[in-house]
């Protein structure tokens, strides 16, 4: 359920039904804030329609716990939501590069934002629509950021817009669904 965790004991039959919950944690500073509570929508989006059983469960719920800590005490909840799509393209195997272009092996000067990949300025196979690596350097933050010591950029909202639609592009190239919330 969104915006709290619960202990659920199932039942071991061939439709495993509720035997009993408690309730560990309500998110309330989440559930009070239009903002936070939407952010948790998008993301129970994702985990709906993306999840698989092959897919690391217990390694995405360890983070969505500490994922959901830092929503719950931060200022910057756009920053956080940025945080979890990028982390969770990872999980899913869909790794984006930006510490060197792909065909040589030198730092990248050109990122495409459709495919995630990085280039060099002689293999940049996409020069209508990449941009220079400079301009994505905060989603390496987001990226490569340590959810329980985040330290936010504190971009505004008009700073953020062309990240978000490079992170929905990259969501709408590799997975099969972008959450409606």
């Amino acid at each position: 359920q969104t915006g709290a965790l619960i202990e659920a004991e199932l039942s071991q039959g061939k439709l495993p039904t509720l035997k009993d919950a408690t309730l560990l944690h309500y998110y309330n500073e989440t559930n009070n804030d239009l903002i936070k509570k939407t952010i948790t929508n998008i993301i129970q989006e994702l985990l709906f329609y993306n999840i698989t059983e092959d897919d690391d469960h217990v390694k995405l719920f360890g983070f969505l716990k500490k994922w959901l800590a830092e929503l719950e005490q931060t200022h910057y909840p756009l920053e956080i939501l940025m945080v979890f799509e990028l982390k969770f393209l990872h999980l899913l195997g869909y790794g984006l590069s930006f510490k060197r272009c792909l065909t040589c092996g030198e730092p990248p000067t050109r990122f495409d934002p459709e495919s995630g990949l990085s280039s060099c300025d002689a293999h940049d196979e996409s020069p209508m629509r990449s941009v220079d690596i400079a301009s994505v350097d905060s989603m390496k933050h987001f990226l490569y950021a340590d959810i329980t010591s985040y330290r936010p950029l504190k971009l505004n909202t008009e700073a953020l817009m062309p990240l978000i639609n490079i992170i929905d592009n990259l969501y709408s190239h590799y997975l099969s669904s972008r959450p409606k919330a």
